[in-house]
């Protein structure tokens, strides 16, 4: 399919999840607009009519791979370019080279880091350049120098293979955790909103999440509810949204697949009915959590079934 028609299609879906949300939620305070060719984007809470799709727009709707697509996610939702230029792009840069790094530093073969800087050495001189080093198997390594194409040093590169080196300087550093954890807070609510819809990105309970998302700078939030990598390792579930009755949470399964390996992540949401910020600043206290994954959203309608939109709240009040 198509970007354009996959974008039509979604904003089809999302506009009616709209309007049955529009007839049935008591807004305390109205939206800025209660036109019915609507949709909001779920992270800065604008809303765009229909003509947003036209790509001429200067802050038009864009597909938003969910997770990132280098990580074999796929364009699930719509969300405006400012938003996904911004806190998508540069958070899931970040989280794709943490992911490489940790993937080098465990050893797996073929896992490749981006270099740069570094210093060759060789007999007559040294040469400083970028370059990409990967591991080729359990004792070798591969550096692949980056040369631009009619750099002024490309003849000397050209030789580096029949110059003698006496060594190799490189450092290379992981990306700030904080900007990888709410990138992973971030794939997390998203995937929230393309199962519920509106009903999501109209809960005040998560404006501390989407102002997190929105302003890494800030410290908005005590924790990011991710589960440590160590446990994740043992988690054998498949991937979705789970209810947790004990903790009043939902729990986001989701993968991140980097080559032929696969990182399972689970993030702990708070349920509508829970300030997000209080809800994280007790799970950072938690030196332990308890958790079950036995209860999961398997319906597919929560979008468009005017039965069904509001349907999923009640799981929380049982």
């Amino acid at each position: 399919m198509k970007g354009s028609d996959k974008r039509e299609k979604l904003f089809q879906i999302y506009n009616k999840n709209w309007k049955i949300t529009k007839a049935e939620y008591k807004f305390t305070i109205p939206p800025p607009t209660l036109l019915d060719d609507t949709i909001m984007c779920p992270l800065c809470g604008k809303f765009f009519t229909k003509d947003y799709l036209d790509t001429t727009r200067e802050n038009h709707l864009t597909l938003e791979d969910v997770p990132p697509a280098q990580l074999g996610g796929k364009p699930i939702i719509l969300t405006c370019k400012l938003c996904n230029n911004f806190s998508g792009h540069k958070m899931d840069a970040q989280l794709i080279e943490y992911i490489k790094v940790q993937s080098f530093l465990t050893g797996d073969i073929g896992a490749e880091i981006r270099i740069p800087s570094t210093t060759l050495n060789y007999t007559g001189g040294k040469i400083t350049c970028s370059a990409n080093l990967s591991i080729h198997n359990n004792d070798t390594f591969l550096f692949k120098v980056n040369i631009k194409k009619g750099e002024q040093r490309h003849d000397k590169f050209r030789q580096l293979d029949k110059i003698l080196t006496t060594g190799i300087d490189f450092h290379f550093h992981s990306p700030p955790i904080k900007i990888v954890n709410i990138a992973i807070l971030r794939i997390a609510y998203l995937l929230l909103f393309q199962k519920f819809g509106h009903l999501i990105s109209f809960n005040s309970n998560y404006n501390a999440i989407r102002k997190q998302i929105l302003f890494t700078d800030l410290d908005v939030l005590q924790s990011y509810g991710i589960l440590k990598l160590e446990a994740m390792r043992k988690i054998q579930t498949s991937e979705g949204i789970y209810i947790d009755r004990k903790l009043n949470c939902f729990i986001v399964n989701f993968d991140l697949k980097i080559r032929d390996k696969i990182q399972k992540v689970l993030v702990f949401i708070p349920s509508p009915f829970t300030d997000a910020e209080t809800f994280y600043k007790k799970f950072a206290s938690q030196t332990k959590v308890t958790f079950s994954l036995s209860e999961k959203f398997t319906e597919d309608n929560f979008l468009t079934d005017p039965l069904k939109v509001f349907s999923w709240l009640k799981s929380f009040r049982k």
